[in-house]
């Protein structure tokens, strides 16, 4: 045995490993593109801080994918050399058609020229598939997406609240009155409502809002917290006389630098007071409102209406929600008995602040415990802030003779204006041109009440232990709903490639003597005449400067037609 018989075996040998390296490589791929499924669907659902990180996992896939089209790649370039044996089989080409058809492995630019078309469709369809894939195997890192999805858990935790009983520390006199949300008159009986009360309602009177407060539980969470205070249950009708008791309690002229004006009682616009006789009759505390049941303004009076509002003892539940930071409140009420004017001289202390401690249980002159007239006239103290800033009289709104007294209704988020429709006789403006309405209902009264008690709780005085649901929003892997995305391109990848494969190896099996380089010169030695041997091995081995007798003879040779 010579050394080219101990070649040509080689040759054979490598020959018959070529299919099984084209079925390989295609074998390769699919398993990495079944992996890379698996994984993904692994990750679905699952939080970033579990598994791995959201840039790994990005890198991990584009790598995956790289490889499926790598190993695409081997398989369908093994095919490139069968494929163009069977071409050369079937008829004779030139050295440069195929040349051109031998470097459709690194790109499409010989498919421009349509004879390569026509020579071998096999090899022009496995270029396209093979850069084809490059394109597929792009989409699949796509398939996994990392989104911010929320996560709920539950916990006690302390929060703040506003607690009416609470009288400080050690229970002092000092104590007591240092955390009053009133002023106290002679005896320590009930006066008003301290300033920083009336501070507080009229600012939520005045824009429509509670306070809000900062959440004690970070930026998206939710929890209940339960207080007592005044509520409201209104009727149409009332039972006193307004006009009297407005002017009684709060004169009957308005006065401005520039002016002095009375109360017109044909001109109403708005009436409203605390039932003050029964109040000292100990019967129930009740806040009575008599408004204009439409737009007013200096030649529009429309009817009144009236509303009774009867104060009770309430038990307020807030479901205090904070999202991304902002608060919302949504409130239940739950009434539990009238307030009477039995509260205003409830707290008869009547004590010298000398240090002592009292307890809730100490019974004062009143025959009130002392725990409960302290927080039954805190609650008191909360209803009077917001009837003092309603309580009034307005009339004449829009002309010269506008008369206001004590309200701020008409500075209120329940007054909206617009102007006036109303035709003026010639000559003549009003003083306001604006029609005011007042959006006064059950409803809205009541819910100004709400908006204090919520507003309490930034004037925190106590702090209780809650359930709360907290929201924490984590990275979180989604491939559930893009799994086409991996799917369908490398369906199609590896099915296009499967058939090219398939082909080539038959094409393989069925031909003979196949070159096992993807190079021209290795196709040329194997099918040019014996006397072209020598020109072909002095090109492969030339500089880049070589001289013209070779030149011409590359000439002839890329022109001459072969056929195996």
């Amino acid at each position: 045995m010579n050394w080219r018989s101990i070649k040509m075996s080689l040759n054979s040998i490598k020959v018959a490993l070529s299919p099984i390296m084209m079925l390989w490589s295609w074998i390769a791929a699919l398993a990495i593109a079944a992996l890379h499924y698996k994984i993904l669907s692994c990750l679905n659902g699952k939080r970033d801080i579990d598994t791995i990180s959201q840039s790994w996992a990005t890198n991990f896939s584009t790598v995956l994918a790289r490889l499926v089209s790598f190993f695409l790649g081997c398989s369908l370039l093994a095919a490139f050399a069968p494929l163009l044996w069977k071409s050369l089989q079937a008829s004779s080409q030139t050295v440069e058609t195929i040349d051109r058809m031998l470097a459709l492995q690194t790109g499409l630019m010989g498919l421009q020229h349509k004879k390569v078309w026509r020579v071998s469709k096999p090899i022009c369809l496995t270029a396209l598939v093979l850069q084809g894939t490059l394109v597929a195997t792009s989409f699949p890192p796509g398939a996994l997406v990392a989104s911010s999805m929320p996560y709920v858990s539950k916990s006690i935790r302390t929060v703040p609240t506003w607690n009416p009983s609470f009288r400080g520390a050690n229970d002092s006199v000092r104590e007591m009155t240092n955390h009053a949300l009133f002023q106290m008159w002679y005896g320590d009986a009930y006066r008003s409502p301290r300033f920083s009360l009336n501070k507080l309602a009229k600012a939520n009177i005045h824009g429509g809002q509670y306070t809000p407060t900062t959440s004690p539980c970070g930026s998206n969470c939710t929890y209940e917290v339960a207080i007592q205070g005044p509520a409201f249950e209104c009727k149409e009708g009332i039972t006193s006389d307004l006009r009297t008791l407005t002017t009684e309690y709060y004169g009957n002229k308005s006065t401005t630098p520039l002016t002095t004006t009375e109360f017109n009682p044909k001109l109403i616009n708005y009436l409203a007071a605390m039932n003050g006789s029964a109040l000292y009759h100990n019967s129930s505390a009740i806040f009575e409102i008599q408004y204009a049941n439409g737009t007013f303004g200096a030649y529009e009076v429309p009817p009144l209406s009236s509303l009774s509002c009867t104060a009770w003892y309430a038990d307020y539940t807030f479901e205090i929600s904070y999202s991304n930071g902002v608060q919302s409140v949504i409130t239940q009420v739950n009434k539990t008995s009238v307030i009477t004017g039995a509260v205003l001289s409830a707290l008869s202390l009547s004590q010298q602040d000398n240090g002592s401690s009292f307890s809730d249980d100490h019974i004062l002159s009143s025959g009130y415990a002392l725990g409960q007239a302290y927080r039954d006239t805190n609650i008191y103290a909360i209803l009077d802030s917001v009837t003092s800033a309603l309580s009034g009289a307005v009339s004449g709104y829009g002309n010269e003779a506008l008369f206001v007294s004590n309200t701020m209704i008409l500075e209120s988020s329940m007054a909206e204006y617009a102007p006036s429709t109303h035709i003026y006789a010639d000559g003549y403006t009003p003083a306001d041109t604006l029609s005011a309405t007042l959006k006064i209902s059950p409803a809205t009264v009541q819910n100004v009440l709400e908006n204090v008690m919520i507003s309490l709780l930034s004037i925190a005085n106590a702090e209780t232990s809650t359930s709360v649901q907290t929201t924490t929003y984590f990275t979180t892997y989604s491939f559930a709903s893009r799994y086409k995305q991996l799917v369908l391109p490398y369906a199609l990848a590896l099915g296009l490639s499967l058939v090219l494969v398939v082909y080539a190896i038959y094409t393989t099996i069925k031909c003979s003597g196949l070159p096992r380089k993807g190079r021209v010169v290795d196709v040329l030695r194997v099918v040019s005449r014996k006397d072209n041997q020598g020109v072909i091995d002095r090109a492969r081995d030339a500089p880049f400067e070589t001289s013209e007798t070779l030149k011409e003879a590359v000439r002839k040779l890329k022109n001459e037609k072969i056929q195996v």
